[in-house]
């Protein structure tokens, strides 16, 4: 089982590509690999933020992307979601860097 550059692929690594369900590319876990199978052949461990959530506590101060405190009208609530997806539509991250590791 390899991602899309050659590199095996390995249950624990960090992982950053597109599944199934999701429109967009996701960065997690890979926590299953099936080689018997062509297709659908893994499952990413993910998070996200809910965009639907309800409103929260008003008055949070916290750090922006920019790194300046601010006061947030709410806070966003994070999802923990398993997607589904090709192996070969991956590549696994170097967990300190954030780099695509080369193949092996």
């Amino acid at each position: 089982m390899h991602y899309a550059n050659g590199r095996a692929a390995r249950v624990g690594d960090i992982v950053r590509g597109k599944g199934y369900n999701f429109k967009h590319e996701i960065v997690g876990a890979l926590i299953e690999a099936h080689p018997e199978t062509t297709t659908c052949n893994c499952s990413v461990a993910c998070i996200g933020v809910r965009k639907d959530a309800p409103l929260q506590m008003k008055g949070w101060v916290a750090f922006d992307a920019d790194g300046k405190l601010k006061v947030w009208d709410r806070l966003p609530e994070v999802q923990v979601s398993v997607e589904y997806g090709q192996l070969d539509a991956f590549v696994a991250l170097d967990p300190d860097t954030g780099e695509v590791l080369p193949p092996a």
